[in-house]
């Protein structure tokens, strides 16, 4: 069982027994987090980040959002527009990053034997993931 589907289990156990009283015992732990996370850990920033290439945000949504469409709303004249339209998106997506300096996503990772291999199985292992829960 995956640790979600578990959570959901114990959490509709323990909600109609225990009220918000278990709620209640996690609230101050979480809040000590929140306030010692400051101090506890170190700060990190990158150097020498470009800045936010809106377009390509603009262009990685227009690959993306009409792919999930799809997904979610089976097969039709419709959803093949939007298929087509999220193709061809993804090409523009992926000749502008490549022309880049500074990429919002790297494509040249996807070329690397590794690196296509673990995020495949990332791929794999969510969208189950994800169908398990819905």
């Amino acid at each position: 069982m995956n640790e979600h589907a578990g959570d959901r289990l114990v959490g509709g156990y323990l909600r109609p027994r225990h009220g918000g009283r278990s709620t209640r015992r996690r609230l101050p732990i979480a809040a000590l987090v929140l306030l010692t996370a400051r101090l506890l850990l170190p700060e990190y920033r990158a150097g020498g980040t470009g800045r936010v290439d809106l377009l390509s945000v603009a262009l990685s949504l227009g690959a993306s959002l009409p792919l999930v469409y799809a997904i979610k709303h089976g097969f039709d004249t419709q959803t093949t527009v939007t298929l087509v339209a999220s193709a061809v998106f993804t090409v523009v997506f992926v000749r502008r990053q490549r022309r880049l300096s500074d990429p919002m996503l790297d494509v040249a990772l996807f070329t690397d034997r590794a690196s296509g291999t673990a995020l495949g199985v990332l791929l794999v292992g969510l969208v189950g993931v994800g169908g398990a829960l819905y």
